[in-house]
């Protein structure tokens, strides 16, 4: 299922690397949440935050559980490290699907990261 997206990824993925500023990663807060869908929580595959500022190259994303929540994981070299920069992002669900009938869904709100534990409900409703 998270192949259909593989493209999306590769191509966000080239695009900030073009960005990169080969900085080491800044300091990570606990970053985790639920993903809802007209008040109900959805049921797995992936999100990612992409920093409104720009942060260089980095990945801050998580794989959403079947019962809609998420745990945040940031990369820049090397291996994942748990949690998320401060800082404000645009959030993206990709749904689950064999098909692409579910397209990703980037919800207009933007969401902060604070220097504390952060639990997130990001609404992926339309509107």
């Amino acid at each position: 299922m998270l192949l259909r997206w593989a493209p999306l990824f590769l191509l966000l993925g080239f695009a900030v690397l073009g960005c990169g500023k080969g900085e080491d990663i800044p300091k990570l807060y606990p970053a985790k949440g639920k993903v809802v869908r007209n008040g109900k929580a959805v049921k797995g595959e992936f999100i990612q935050f992409r920093p409104v500022k720009d942060m260089g190259e980095i990945f801050i994303n998580g794989m959403v559980g079947a019962d809609g929540t998420f745990e945040l994981s940031t990369k820049r070299k090397g291996d994942p490290a748990p949690g998320a920069p401060e800082g404000e992002y645009q959030v993206t669900y990709m749904p689950p699907g064999k098909d692409q009938s579910d397209p990703p869904v980037t919800p207009a709100k933007t969401y902060k990261v604070e220097p504390k534990s952060n639990d997130f409900t990001v609404d992926v409703s339309k509107k």
